[in-house]
């Protein structure tokens, strides 16, 4: 256990309780400030870092289209919550939905599917089958 919380968290809370110890003796106020900054990024970036937020859970993995006719058929297939299952969706309806402009803007699609709206549709909606 110490070993991974040692791995997960550089900075325990002894090692920066010394940090300020000595920049009260030794830094200049302005240099003070910086490491009371970087101390501050350092507890917000680790707390951030391991809970896990439920709507950031939605990753887009690759895209599929063909042309049929005079029409262009698409899917992109996405994970939900790193489970190994994944969910194929349509690439059209996701694309506008998102304000897309491209299939390929992933993040930006992404990014919608990890809002409230974006993720209660991708739940939803059922998976293409017949692409």
């Amino acid at each position: 256990m110490d070993a991974t919380n040692e791995t997960r968290n550089p900075l325990n809370e002894v090692q920066i309780t010394e940090l300020k110890n000595i920049a009260d003796k030794r830094l200049s106020p302005y240099h003070k400030q910086i490491l009371s900054r970087l101390i501050g990024e350092h507890s917000r970036l680790q707390r951030d870092r391991y809970s896990i937020s439920e709507e950031k859970c939605i990753k887009v993995i690759a895209s599929a289209t063909k042309r049929v006719g005079g029409y262009t058929d698409g899917i992109i297939e996405i994970r939900i919550d790193d489970s190994i299952n994944h969910k194929f969706l349509p690439a059209h309806q996701l694309k506008a939905l998102a304000g897309a402009k491209r299939i390929n803007q992933y993040k930006k699609i992404e990014g919608w599917l990890n809002t409230k709206e974006g993720r209660e549709w991708a739940l939803k909606t059922p998976h293409v089958t017949n692409f």
